[in-house]
């Protein structure tokens, strides 16, 4: 059965975050008593794949991200671990280019703009994320989340982007 990285939102919090292996819940190993936080969209390509967010270590079920060990939550040791995490993704970023434009604007669902674009993925060109951008900013602009600069700014970012996103 193929397993692939997923991200599951809390109900009441959609940047409280768990990731998983297909039905596996893949904890952060860490003893701090402060939320862990991550980063995951200045990683995606167009597939959309955490895969390149999230890197498999040498044991079955182990990956790495950010400097944190993930391992699966069966198994029973006595290490401190976070199943939660929350979600930071401050600005606007495709790949290595940074549009300057703040991701921090939420729609009714709690959901941003980057959330809005990626949940579309995968895309199979780059024309077809480029036309998400352009989509999604529009209803952006027009719900007043963004100014017609941010837009601009955005769209532009996207384009820039495309040997960033190449799988």
């Amino acid at each position: 059965m193929p397993f692939s990285l997923r991200i599951e939102r809390a109900i009441d919090d959609p940047n409280v975050q768990s990731l998983f292996y297909g039905p596996l819940a893949l904890p952060a190993l860490n003893d701090s008593r402060e939320w862990q936080t991550f980063s995951f969209y200045k990683n995606l390509k167009l597939d959309g794949d955490l895969g390149a967010a999230v890197s498999p270590l040498g044991e079955p079920n182990f990956f790495t991200t950010q400097d944190h060990t993930l391992r699966p939550l069966y198994i029973g040791v006595d290490e401190a671990h976070h199943i939660y995490f929350k979600r930071v993704e401050p600005t606007v970023v495709f790949g290595s280019v940074d549009s300057g434009v703040s991701n921090e604007p939420v729609d009714e669902e709690g959901l941003s703009f980057l959330d809005r674009v990626w949940e579309a993925a995968p895309f199979s060109h780059h024309g077809r994320f480029v036309r998400r951008v352009r989509d999604v900013s529009e209803d952006w602009v027009a719900r007043g989340r963004f100014t017609p600069q941010d837009r601009r700014a955005v769209i532009t970012a996207a384009v820039r982007a495309e040997d960033s996103l190449r799988p």
